[in-house]
């Protein structure tokens, strides 16, 4: 039985605690904003959030550029946090970025309670969540599954998977541009970033992947040697079917600031100049009116979260 006086503590402690885990974040000043950042400096680092504002600019509109993968966590639940930034650091990604809070009424903007995960995808207008059981957020390794299943940057390494090979057989796009590039080129993320600046102009009009040099499979299949020379520029037009009937091609490419340069006149000569909105009604997708006005986008409830 407490005292008087240390049920008196205890339950201001309880009030204190409970308040300061629903009470936001300070009021942003002018000054505060002008410093919040829309990615961490380092690739590799997770970006923390404070501000439901700053969450809504992070997460931007269905025509984000890049994958945006929000953890909403506990401060002190540094199992979860720490299985995030061992992801964000191993698995870099110039198109996926990572960013956390721990402040409930910004993961109630989105309609979910800590803890949760969501994946905001380029040109989709509702996230991909893993709401529904919290255990495997703990794993790095089940938390790497669930985000190469979820993520879908504009940008894909083709890993060779049926599952990515059934994803385009049964798409809608009905070309696609792969570029073959070695990740040890000194040229590989200005070249990465030229190309995926390429997809967002030709979003819903092909699908754009990157391979490695050591992919066998896609060397073969466009009947491209080993010895090079890479950076290799393909094309595949499977307009008149996919198996058998799908046309490989080369566009030209060199390597350097001149190939960069000239990445885009190749994409203009195999796809056309860019229709993005007409591209857009081909996969069913438009910008929704939330969007529009600057609301933040909610969770995705017809599919299936991961468990």
């Amino acid at each position: 039985m407490l005292s008087g006086q240390a049920l008196h503590v205890a339950l201001c402690a309880t009030i204190m605690v409970c308040t300061s885990a629903a009470m936001p974040s300070e009021p942003a000043t002018a000054v505060s904003k002008s410093n919040w950042l829309l990615s961490p400096l380092d690739p590799t680092d997770v970006l923390e959030i404070d501000h439901a504002e700053h969450a809504t600019m992070v997460v931007g509109r269905e025509s984000r550029n890049r994958t945006v993968v929000l953890a909403c966590y506990a401060k002190n639940d540094t199992e979860k946090r720490m299985a995030l930034e061992q992801v964000a650091y191993f698995n870099r990604n110039q198109f996926i970025m990572y960013a956390a809070t721990s402040h409930a009424h910004i993961c109630e903007q989105f309609e979910q309670t800590i803890p949760s995960l969501l994946v905001f995808n380029p040109y989709q207008p509702t996230p991909k969540s893993w709401v529904k059981t919290t255990k495997g957020l703990t794993s790095r390794s089940t938390l790497t599954g669930f985000l190469r299943a979820a993520c879908e940057p504009l940008v894909v390494e083709f890993d060779r998977s049926a599952s990515q090979g059934n994803k385009v057989a049964k798409s809608p796009v009905q070309l696609l541009a792969m570029l073959v590039i070695d990740r040890k080129d000194k040229w590989f993320w200005p070249t990465m970033s030229e190309f995926s600046a390429l997809a967002h102009d030709f979003v819903g009009k092909a699908h754009f992947y990157y391979a490695q040099p050591s992919n066998r499979r896609v060397l073969s299949y466009f009947n491209i040697s080993a010895r090079g020379p890479f950076p290799a520029l393909l094309s595949l037009d499977m307009r008149k079917g996919w198996a058998g009937a799908a046309r490989t091609g080369r566009l030209s490419m060199t390597k350097g600031e001149e190939g960069i340069r000239g990445m885009r006149a190749q994409i203009v000569r195999f796809l056309g100049t860019p229709e993005k909105w007409k591209s857009l009604q081909v996969l069913g997708l438009s910008l929704s009116d939330a969007a529009k006005a600057g609301k933040p986008l909610k969770p995705q409830r017809e599919d299936p979260v991961y468990e």
